[in-house]
Formats: C-alpha cells, structure tokens, sequence
C-alpha cells in the first residue's frame, strides 16, 4: 500500500480543495511531509491523515488560523480539551448574540409591518407609550438632508454597536414651542429613541409615560405639515393641549428604501387635558 499521497489525493480523501491544501502549505500550518527533488511534486505521509483531520475539526469548531497554530506546537490531550472548553464558552456567547439580535429583528418587522399597515389610511389616534429613552444631538440649523446623514452619523459614532443601533428609532424632536407657532420644520434635535437606556455615551433624556396624539403616513419627515396640522385640530377639537415636545419618528427611511413615497413616517405629539 501506498505511504505517501499527493496533494489532489489527500484533498480527495479529506473532502476538501486542493487550493485549501496549498493555502495551508503557504502559511506554514500543514505542509507536505515529501518534496521529490527531481520533480519538485509534494505528497503528504499517511501519518499526516489524523494531524489534518485535527485542523479541520477545529476549523469545523471556528478557531482560526493562529488559535490553530498555537495548538499544534503543543499538541496534547489537556490542551485540546482546553481548546474545546474555551470554544464552547465562545459559542455559547455567539448563540446568545444572535438570540438578541433575532429578538431585535423580530420587534423591528413587526413595528415597521403594524405602522405600514397604519400609514395606508392616515389618521389621528391616541396611544399611551411607557417610559423611554433617547439619545440625542443638537441640531443648530435647518435639516438638510446633508445635516440629516451627517447628525445620523453623529450619533452612530456614539453607540458603535450594530445590535444597539437596530433597536433604536430615528427620530427627530420638535420643541413645544415650536409646534405652537406652526414651525413644523423646524428641528432641536436628532434622537435615537429606546424602550430603555443603551446605556451608552452622549446626550441622554428620559422621556415620561404618557399620552401621545399620533399619526402616522408614507413619506418623509419633511411631507409631515399637513399630519401636524390634523394632529393640531384634533388635540382642539378633543379638549387636549400639548404637554411636551413633539417626535417625529423615521419608521423606515433611505436605508431600507430609495422611493421617499415607501418612507413610512410617525408623529408622536405629548398631550394632557385641559
């Protein structure tokens, strides 16, 4: 029986590529056992089937590359078991990541489906949020859609975390005052609004439990003058006044769509009784 096995041969038998073979020959992780001198062919000895079955089964595990290497320049039964006590405690930190991370898709699905639903037939309607948090930067003149990306971008820079990022709500904040003289326009601040603290760095506010008059439409914040004004008529007609500054929330926007008429967009006014 054969001994040694070329490289098209050993990428056969362990089901894998032949370039995966040459790559780990390159980097110095597993190299062939013979180089024929008259030739320069490479072929790997028969002992060399389980150290490759090592590689692939940690490779199979998501060490890298140096985790690997590390390993093999000790290669004993406690370590190996050490190897695989460290993976699993890494894999057991991934799994619980992705859990969050589909329990914060599944929220963010579920919004944009109800407020789609919602934003077909716009109409004013009163919803009593809980407590939430927001963070938040200035806005120190007129909100072009330049000044938009770049205060969105502010604010990304002070989360730096995907996951975070995915469970806030763009959302633009419209001081009391403003509303009242018609300003509707006019922007304080840009936020992103939480259910709870992130917990991060920058400009934080509690916003309090309470009653909000809302409304909620396709387009962009900017399309959103005639959606105060029916929210203004009917805190008058229903015997409410203002009672703190308005959110106009960016449900879906630029990033999930190019057609400003797909933008799903939400008015959130703080009311109370007169």
């Amino acid at each position: 029986m054969k001994t040694k096995v070329t490289v098209g041969e050993m990428a056969k038998i362990h089901n894998i590529s032949a370039q995966t073979l040459r790559y780990y020959d390159k980097i110095g992780l597993f190299k062939p056992l013979y180089v024929d001198k008259d030739n320069g062919y490479r072929y790997y000895g028969i002992d060399q089937f389980a150290l490759l079955d090592a590689i692939l089964f940690l490779r199979g595990l998501g060490l890298s590359i140096e985790d690997i290497k590390a390993y093999l320049k000790d290669r004993k039964l406690n370590k190996f078991l050490n190897v695989l006590e460290l993976q699993k405690e890494s894999i057991s930190k991934e799994i619980k990541k992705l859990q969050l991370l589909e329990k914060n898709i599944n929220i963010k699905l579920k919004n944009i489906k109800n407020k789609a639903i919602k934003a077909k037939e716009p109409k004013v309607y009163k919803e009593y949020y809980k407590e939430r948090y927001m963070l938040y930067v200035n806005l120190g003149k007129p909100l072009s859609k330049v000044e938009f990306e770049y205060s969105l971008i502010e604010l990304s820079g002070l989360i730096k975390d995907d996951e975070i990022m995915l469970q806030g709500v763009i959302t633009l904040v419209m001081e009391r005052e403003k509303i009242k003289q018609e300003k509707y326009n006019n922007w304080s601040f840009m936020a992103l609004l939480f259910e709870s603290n992130p917990k991060v760095s920058g400009k934080g506010a509690l916003l309090p439990e309470g009653e909000y008059a809302c409304i909620t439409y396709y387009g962009s914040y900017e399309m959103g003058e005639e959606y105060f004004n029916n929210i203004m008529c009917w805190i008058e007609e229903n015997n409410y006044e203002i009672s703190g500054d308005a959110l106009v929330l960016n449900i879906a926007e630029a990033a999930f769509s190019e057609k400003e008429l797909e933008f799903i967009t939400e008015i959130q006014v703080p009311i109370k009784k007169k």
